[in-house]
């Protein structure tokens, strides 16, 4: 028996029923439903159709609900001026959600990467093939304030910065040159932070 489990997150992109199917399939055990977006029709929906499939496909599939973490929301600011947040306050805002930004433009895209947990360095590559790297230009993107005071408070150095935090790039997304500046002006805060290019050493995203 495998000891080994695959787990597929079930978006926009694998929630149609033969995408299911093709999933199962392929050797995914667990399919994982994102709490934090879509409403519990969605999710219902999409559970009941890997129930479907798994019976169809006479195979045990698990179901992983990932929970929101808490929400921060403040009414009318007393005197309209600046909140001053404490770290660990800070750490819990929920970020935005992408899916509605970037629908309009999503058929132009060769890749999208959620970056959270793991960095650049962990999240990137899942949308790379293994003859091409990702190459990001420090500077060329600001940095939010807040992972500045966790490096200081923590000392923690550059590349282990880079390697557990999304250092202000939630979402990455790759599309040809061609296109670039129809998703500049369609979607919100873009920029274009690096390039696609040739892998030549073991590293396959490099920040320069």
């Amino acid at each position: 028996m495998r000891a080994t489990k695959i787990i597929a997150t079930l978006g926009p992109a694998t929630s149609a029923p033969e995408r299911i199917e093709a999933l199962l399939r392929v050797g995914v055990d667990t399919v994982r439903l994102n709490f934090s977006h879509g409403s519990h029709d969605d999710h219902a929906r999409l559970v009941e159709l890997v129930r479907e499939t798994s019976y169809k496909l006479n195979r045990h599939v698990a179901v992983l609900q990932d929970l929101q973490g808490p929400r921060i929301r403040t009414g009318p600011l007393k005197g309209r001026g600046p909140v001053e947040l404490r770290l660990g306050e800070e750490l819990l805002i929920r970020h935005r959600c992408y899916h509605p930004l970037l629908e309009p433009v999503l058929a132009l895209f060769k890749g999208l990467a959620h970056v959270t947990g793991g960095g650049l360095p962990g999240k990137v590559p899942s949308i790379l093939p293994d003859n091409l790297a990702a190459e990001f230009n420090l500077g060329s993107w600001n940095v939010p304030p807040i992972f500045t005071a966790v490096q200081a408070r923590g000392q923690v150095s550059d590349p282990e910065m880079f390697r557990v935090f999304n250092m202000g790039l939630g979402m990455v997304a790759v599309c040809d040159q061609e296109t670039v500046a129809t998703v500049l002006d369609t979607v919100p805060d873009t920029q274009v932070v690096g390039s696609i290019i040739p892998r030549t050493g073991n590293p396959q995203v490099n920040l320069v």
